[in-house]
């Protein structure tokens, strides 16, 4: 039986998607995991990475996945962490790095489900590119594939195009990162090329100083699935909460994100409640896996307005942005947060000091009263629904709430 080296070890953090429709499979992952990326060591040398590219041909990893209680039935794609992405040789750059799912067989890897049309896809020079940048490689697979009927199922990670050593001193250095030993139940699996049969890791491979016990990992494999063939874009973020709070006279801004991956950053945007907008300042992403708080804190907020609006500007890696709901802060600490622009329904998140009689009516820009809620008592924290609002046409209003004796107005848009 081979020793095997740790060969890296950082704790990284995680996170999920918490769509009814669609999820991201572990994530966001438990605190007491942490991030591995395992070698394989002979006498003579290193014989490659245990969860990726090594010289005993086992050309596909794999982690087993059980989603037999959820209504999750299809795969859409999948988010992969690899920790090391390397070659001497150019012409590796573009062999493509497959992504593959396997029914289960009584415990073992089964028959594929996927094939050439249905599998995904990265080129590996984009993988190595992840890896520098510290993110993640998320792919969609063509079309969203169908699980087996038990919803037990495995994907595998397919590196049968690279080698750890070639006669002609070729080397590609791949691996995928896992936790750490017996931080988990194994679910880890290798398929050997040479006698086509696959095999889980606590079979194959056993830590130092004593060759005897069994390497219990996960891999970072995590898919993404949903409830329906409707296709789910992989976002590179989920944006959980965002709140603004008063401390004397400045504003602590709070916000805390899920499934981020491969993002640049977080401007903080404020307005003097009159939805002009400027950056107040940039907060770099940590671009991890487990959930990620951030905070940013704008000193004297309440110079030029009694009240205060804020959002959040996402930027993605690749220059797309994408914009939070705004929230309202009072020197007074009244918060109204809202979606603007907003479809549908308007819908508000209330915080006060203490319960309150609240009034709300929505003006259109001529001044007439197209929506009018009578006072009611309400929590210091509270969710309000606007029914009315549904039926509104597209185009720009007034938003009165009235708390007690005091009166706030905001400009908002409806789509």
């Amino acid at each position: 039986m081979k020793k095997i080296y740790l060969l890296t070890a950082f704790v990284f953090g995680a996170v999920i998607s918490k769509a009814q429709s669609c999820d991201t499979v572990n994530m966001p992952m438990p605190s007491n995991w942490s991030t591995q990326s395992y070698i394989s060591q002979s006498l003579f040398g290193s014989l490659g990475y245990i969860s990726g590219v090594n010289s005993d041909n086992f050309t596909i990893q794999a982690n087993f996945f059980d989603l037999s209680s959820t209504s999750f039935a299809y795969l859409q794609g999948v988010m992969v962490r690899f920790t090391k992405a390397n070659t001497n040789q150019d012409t590796s750059l573009a062999k493509p790095i497959y992504f593959r799912l396997y029914a289960d067989n009584n415990g073992t890897p089964g028959a594929e489900i996927t094939n050439d049309q249905t599998k995904g896809m990265a080129l590996f020079s984009r993988i190595k590119n992840d890896v520098a940048l510290g993110g993640i490689t998320g792919i969609n697979f063509p079309s969203p594939v169908a699980l087996p009927a038990n919803k037990k199922f495995y994907v595998g990670v397919d590196l049968s195009n690279f080698e750890w050593y070639s006669p002609e001193s070729h080397y590609d250095s791949i691996c995928i990162a896992s936790t750490g030993d017996n931080e988990t139940v194994n679910t880890a699996w290798n398929f050997d090329a040479d006698v086509q049969k696959w095999k889980s890791y606590p079979r194959v491979w056993a830590t130092p100083p004593n060759d005897l016990e069994p390497l219990d990992v996960t891999l970072d494999i995590f898919p993404y699935v949903s409830t329906s063939a409707v296709a789910c874009a992989v976002l590179p973020v989920k944006l959980v909460s965002f709140t603004a709070e008063k401390n004397a006279e400045n504003v602590f801004v709070k916000w805390q994100v899920a499934t981020e991956s491969n993002m640049k950053g977080y401007e903080v945007e404020r307005a003097d409640n009159n939805n002009i907008f400027r950056s107040m300042g940039f907060v770099p992403a940590h671009n991890d896996l487990k959930a990620e708080h951030y905070s940013f804190t704008d000193k004297n907020a309440f110079v030029n307005s009694s009240t205060v609006q804020y959002r959040l500007k996402q930027i993605d890696g690749d220059g797309s942005i994408e914009y939070s709901k705004i929230t309202s802060l009072s020197s007074n600490n009244v918060s109204v947060a809202f979606g603007n622009p907003f479809s549908g329904i308007l819908n508000l998140q209330l915080h006060i000091t203490s319960p309150q009689t609240i009034a709300i009516s929505l003006f259109d820009v001529q001044g007439k009263a197209v929506l009018v809620q009578k006072p009611v008592l309400y929590n210091a924290s509270s969710n309000i629904r606007l029914n009315g609002t549904s039926g509104l046409q597209a185009g720009t209003y007034i938003l009165k709430v009235t708390i007690g004796n005091e009166q706030y107005a905001y400009k908002i848009l409806k789509q």
